[in-house]
């Protein structure tokens, strides 16, 4: 596996059912916590950046926040205006690479990057360089939040329970996951196989970089974003560092 490609087959029309139990009233709670932070009466424009199959952006948009959304990913670009289309929702979609923003200069009031759609690049200067695109897309003032696993307890559940499996669409079939951390514990890596009638077929790769709560802090920071609220998981719980579920970050450009 080449790390600087897994991103651009794994999100596949599979990717859905690999990810079922992430569905829309997880999107919606994460929603309704960024909502309760920002400006009474906030209208947006929004970016939900990495939106895959839309469940944020169409959460947003059931707020009342003015969202389009982008992600690389055809597939989950189709879901999502399938699924803007069942829920009567106007959801401008843009395919992009999250490092290089086809958008202009100051245009959102909110960029969103929920569920762990970060860490994604082989070097620490591809990742930030998405933060630095974030700000650049931000008006002065403007909001940004990233939604992040937290890396102490990801390492800690990747040694107590690295193998899964779960009932694929194919009949027959069985979806095998192996967790693991890289030998220089920098990275979660992730391997999926799906077998039917007990022989290996598609085989899924996952590549995300470890960062802590600080080190995103400081990347935020560098990028001209000053973060404002931390929250461990979808209720607003604080985040600590060492046992919090989740890293939530809510920042503001200066």
């Amino acid at each position: 596996m080449k790390l600087g490609e897994w991103y651009e087959t794994a999100f596949d029309a599979d990717y859905l059912q690999r990810y079922s139990h992430r569905n829309r009233e997880e999107a919606e709670r994460g929603v309704r916590l960024l909502a309760r932070h920002l400006p009474e009466g906030f209208r947006g424009p929004a970016f939900d950046l990495c939106c895959g199959a839309g469940r944020h952006a169409l959460a947003l948009r059931e707020a009342g926040i003015a969202t389009t959304g982008g992600d690389l990913s055809h597939p989950l670009l189709r879901s999502a205006a399938r699924a803007a289309a069942g829920a009567g929702h106007s959801l401008p979609l843009v395919r992009l690479d999250m490092r290089h923003l086809p958008l202009r200069d100051r245009v959102f009031r909110l960029v969103t990057n929920f569920f762990t759609a970060f860490g994604y690049f082989e070097t620490d200067e591809e990742n930030f360089a998405v933060l630095a695109e974030v700000a650049r897309v931000l008006e002065p003032g403007g909001w940004f939040l990233l939604d992040f696993l937290n890396r102490e307890p990801a390492l800690h559940a990747t040694k107590q329970t690295p193998h899964e499996r779960f009932p694929s669409e194919t009949p027959g079939g069985v979806w095998l996951i192996q967790r693991s951390i890289s030998p220089d514990g920098r990275r979660a890596l992730k391997h999926q196989q799906e077998w039917v009638d007990g022989v290996p077929g598609r085989e899924v790769w996952e590549s995300v970089r470890l960062y802590s709560p600080a080190e995103l802090e400081q990347a935020i920071a560098r990028s001209g974003l000053a973060v404002v609220h931390r929250w461990g998981d979808y209720t607003g719980e604080p985040l600590d560092p060492e046992a919090s579920s989740r890293c939530i970050l809510l920042a503001r450009r200066q």
